[in-house]
């Protein structure tokens, strides 16, 4: 096999052309010196299509028969110039578009997820602060705004009389507490001199009576008690409330087991003597002083802030 006198690419011995630059191999044959007809070599048979990763170019021998390819030859007979230049590694559009559409999508999560975050942070401070909510506008409202002509506007008039009334409602509400103390101490003397009276087996029919009526009227105060508006009052007055509804319940139900002792031991001489009743009597007056004591000490400070009486364990 004989090579092409122009590139050099192996031919046939009887192609009339070269494969691969068309070159006109019996017009370059001709035009070619009998010496370098004798440096043409035979080179081994190879396949067109096989390419060498890397082709050392035979350096043709000097002479007027080698010329460059001309310009309108086909290109794409010349090996490697019907390719394409190797693309750079990278990613291709397809992938920097897919990438492009899942981070688009990874901020718009981000965002909902944001707007979701806020609304509940508003709806849960709206919760907490609901409360407070009427104190900020009384806050407002009670600002004075004076007109040109010096008068005040009927909004902050309203709300002067709002704040001057809330001080005697709260006084009220103090004075009606205070009248369940008077109501329960005003029946302590019949209940001591009912007890004496049962212990000395005297007069027990009246003692009884007497015991039984004291049990009613504590159990009237519990009732109103329950009722009793303090919201007007400082903080602190709903606990004094409950500890002094539990004191007249333990009062009521000691003077009820009084009661029922003299009824036991009517009929003595002297001295009577002590049963369950007596005993039950005696734990439901200790718890009933316990309740007062945490009473006294909770109310006293309201007490004190409207005139009225200091309230001991004694005195209720």
């Amino acid at each position: 096999m004989l090579s092409c006198p122009r590139c050099l690419w192996p031919v046939p011995p009887d192609a009339a052309r070269c494969p691969s630059c068309g070159c006109d191999l019996p017009a370059a044959a001709r035009d070619v010196p009998d010496a370098a007809l004798d440096q043409v070599v035979e080179v081994p048979p190879r396949s067109p299509l096989a390419r060498p990763d890397r082709v050392t170019p035979v350096r043709p021998p000097d002479g007027p028969w080698w010329t460059a390819p001309a310009a309108d030859d086909d290109p794409s007979l010349i090996p490697g110039l019907a390719e394409s230049p190797p693309q750079p590694a990278g990613p291709s559009e397809q992938q920097r578009r897919h990438w492009w559409h899942v981070g688009a999508a990874a901020v718009a999560a981000l965002v909902v997820l944001a707007v979701i975050a806020i609304v509940a942070v508003i709806r849960i401070g709206h919760r907490g602060t609901a409360h407070a909510v009427p104190a900020i506008s009384v806050a407002f409202t009670t600002t004075s705004v004076a007109s040109p002509s010096g008068a005040t506007s009927p909004s902050t008039s309203g709300s002067r009389a709002t704040r001057a009334a809330d001080p005697q409602r709260a006084a009220a509400q103090a004075s009606t507490i205070d009248g369940y103390l008077t109501t329960s101490r005003q029946e302590r003397p019949d209940v001591g001199a009912a007890i004496s009276a049962i212990r000395g087996c005297t007069h027990i029919t009246s003692a009884v009576a007497a015991l039984q009526n004291a049990a009613d009227v504590r159990s009237r105060i519990v009732t109103a008690l329950a009722s009793a508006d303090v919201s007007a009052l400082p903080n602190g007055a709903v606990a004094a409330i409950a500890d002094l509804g539990r004191a007249m319940r333990a009062s009521a139900d000691a003077d009820r087991h009084y009661a029922t002792w003299g009824l036991t031991v009517a009929g003595c001489h002297r001295h009577a003597p002590h049963n369950a009743e007596f005993a039950a009597a005696l734990q439901s007056g200790t718890a009933a002083d316990a309740f007062k004591q945490r009473f006294a000490d909770e109310w006293n400070p309201i007490a004190a802030m409207y005139g009225l009486a200091k309230q001991s364990v004694n005195t209720i």
